[in-house]
């Protein structure tokens, strides 16, 4: 290899330099799009799983106070029944002792 053809390679090796340079550039700013792109990705995904959780979890409050509500609901119907089965009971029971009253 004489003197010319090696100062050719050398000037192909330096003109391409750049070039080589700007690909390097690109693929790295290409990756760092993808990687971008990927944490967007993945923090969507986050914010929907924290968003179901919190639903899960409103979701089971809600449906605890539901049933205490029913729970209280049906003994203040139990305790309200009661409270006339008593006074229901006592007029009867008044009612007799009237009676008895009249009768004798």
């Amino acid at each position: 290899m004489g003197a010319n053809s090696h100062q050719r390679y050398v000037r192909a090796i330096t003109r391409n330099r750049p070039h080589a340079h700007a690909d390097e550039i690109h693929a790295v700013r290409r990756n760092s799009s993808l990687l971008v792109d990927r944490c967007i990705q993945l923090s969507l995904r986050l914010s929907q799983e924290r968003f179901n959780q919190v639903e899960t979890t409103v979701s089971a409050i809600i449906e605890r106070i539901e049933y205490q509500e029913m729970i209280d609901a049906t003994i203040a119907r139990y305790k309200s029944q009661q409270i006339v089965n008593s006074i229901v009971n006592r007029i009867e029971k008044n009612k007799k002792v009237r009676a008895s009253y009249f009768y004798m």
